[in-house]
């Protein structure tokens, strides 16, 4: 037995995932398996489908879409990839708002089908890694849900994977990831002209400091896990232990022909300012003293966007390779400048 039903569509895909050996499959099972248990719960999809490490995910409710969506996105962003025996992937994720057929067997539904599902997964392919994008139908129905907890960045229209046609796409964003803006955003008023709308800055609170904070405590955390697994499976000569102390601090100690060179302790807080990321270097550093510190990284803002600035670098950060600015940080250029000081000991 069919029916014809509109639906949202969600499929994802670990970025470079091909390129790796058959031995990640185990660890990719069981990361799908978490993403459908844990991840998505308590949602409630219409079907959950995996095959190799790209998920696709079915939704009669345009505004759970879009929480599964960013709840993946978020998950994978911060994932304890040594958990799943996994090298860090970036993910892509895509939605799409269409009619499919589903198929019906004697355990429910057992297949979804139709141009639609075509049309989801060729939006896919073109997501920048670990970002979002929708299609416009599935704005507008999202909008139509009268969901506040979502935004949206403006693509354009653009080119679908596999020669699939243009479409509408934008990027989707929890509404706190909002970046301020005094110019003035076009939108669409059911499909009537186009209007310009005046927006006002949205004020960055104490909570969204916290978020930015954490996310990027967890995601340097997560970067020295995986690096270390990755470094030692290549030198025999080097072994990085990384332990955490609580939930606001680790300590990753470099050992070189089993003798201990070098430690860095990174926690939450510091001397400068509450919503700051610190660190200690030494050899045998107490794990619970706050005492002193090598580096403070503090978080500013310029009224639109979070960012780390590092306090400590008097000389200099050539010697670490570093693409960027230490004075305007991200939270993924945050763990990277952390795991290069720890490496330069190297």
């Amino acid at each position: 037995m069919t029916d014809s039903r509109h639906v949202a569509i969600i499929f994802t895909d670990l970025k470079g995932f091909s390129g790796i050996d058959d031995t990640s499959y185990a660890g990719v099972h069981k990361l799908n398996s978490y993403i459908e248990e844990s991840v998505l719960n308590p949602l409630s999809p219409l079907k959950f489908k995996t095959w190799g490490d790209a998920i696709s995910v079915y939704f009669g409710c345009c505004a759970d879409a879009a929480e599964a969506a960013l709840r993946i996105r978020d998950y994978i962003r911060t994932c304890p990839w040594k958990k799943y025996n996994l090298l860090p992937l970036p993910i892509r994720i895509g939605v799409h708002f269409a009619r499919i057929t589903v198929m019906h067997g004697e355990n429910g539904i057992e297949d979804i089908v139709g141009k639609g599902v075509s049309a989801g997964a060729r939006i896919e392919p073109i997501v920048e890694p670990d970002k979002v994008y929708c299609s416009g139908i599935f704005r507008e129905n999202l909008i139509a849900d009268k969901d506040t907890r979502f935004t949206f960045v403006d693509l354009g229209k653009m080119e679908l994977a596999k020669n699939f046609g243009t479409m509408n796409m934008y990027e989707l964003l929890w509404k706190h990831e909002q970046k301020s803006t005094s110019s003035q955003e076009i939108i669409k008023v059911d499909r009537g002209p186009l209007l310009k709308v005046p927006i006002f800055p949205r004020k960055i609170t104490d909570i969204d400091r916290k978020d930015f904070v954490d996310r990027s405590f967890s995601q340097a955390r997560t970067l020295f896990q995986n690096m270390a697994v990755t470094i030692q499976e290549k030198r025999n000569d080097i072994f990085i232990d990384v332990q955490d102390v609580d939930n606001m601090r680790f300590i990753a100690g470099l050992y070189i022909n089993g003798d201990l060179e070098h430690q860095t302790k990174i926690w939450i807080g510091g001397a400068f300012s509450t919503f700051s990321i610190s660190c200690s270097d030494g050899v045998r550093i107490d794990p619970h003293s706050s005492n002193s510190f090598n580096e403070c990284l503090i978080l500013e803002d310029d009224d639109s966007e979070l960012f780390f600035k590092a306090q400590m670098a008097l000389f200099g950060v050539d010697h670490l390779g570093l693409d960027f600015n230490i004075n305007r940080m991200n939270i993924e250029q945050t763990s990277i400048y952390l795991w290069q000081r720890f490496i330069k000991n190297l």
